[in-house]
């Protein structure tokens, strides 16, 4: 099917279709590790960095971790809306997740559990965590990046390129 999302991690890629379809390829041989199939068409995908798990969020609003070792699906979270950008932590145990709405959360693997809520002005596409304290993030707004410790987003570009960076909110 026609692929709708990407996810990379050391020696992985994953993508997701607009079936459902959810395919891990070992990028050194390009065959194919693993695979499973969600409920609807897939929105977003990440890899773990260290290979571990694939999540991947489907158009109705389900997010799910597929542990690559046993070969189980389990859901993380559902809400109503889907899932448009997500992207796990350097250590692999949490996942950000933009669902298009005005908000993004950080989820703990282990249990699922919300660990923070920031607060987007736009429609998020991409995202990637950058170091354990920061995530980037683009959409609609241009770019921007979350920080642990503060809720709102520090906008560094909008689409036309009129604002420029501002480090001194990082502390």
């Amino acid at each position: 099917g026609r692929i709708e999302a990407v996810g990379w991690g050391e020696g992985l890629v994953a993508t997701g279709d607009a079936e459902g379809r959810v395919v891990v390829l070992d990028t050194s041989t390009w065959q194919v590790l693993d695979e499973l199939t969600l409920p609807h068409q897939v929105e977003s995908v990440a890899v773990d960095p260290h290979g571990r798990w694939v999540a991947a969020g489907e158009e109705e609003g389900g997010t799910y971790i597929r542990d690559l070792g046993t070969k189980t699906t389990r859901e993380l979270a559902r809400t109503d809306r889907r899932p448009t950008a997500m992207a796990a932590s350097p250590d692999g145990t949490q996942l950000f997740v933009h669902d298009g709405s005005f908000e993004a959360r950080v989820h703990a693997l282990s249990t699922g559990a919300i660990e923070a809520t920031y607060t987007c002005g736009s429609w998020l596409t991409g995202a990637r965590w950058l170091s354990p304290q920061l995530i980037a993030a683009t959409g609609s707004d241009g770019f921007v990046l979350y920080a642990k410790g503060s809720s709102e987003a520090q906008l560094l570009s909008d689409p036309e390129g009129e604002r420029y960076p501002s480090y001194e909110w990082l502390g």
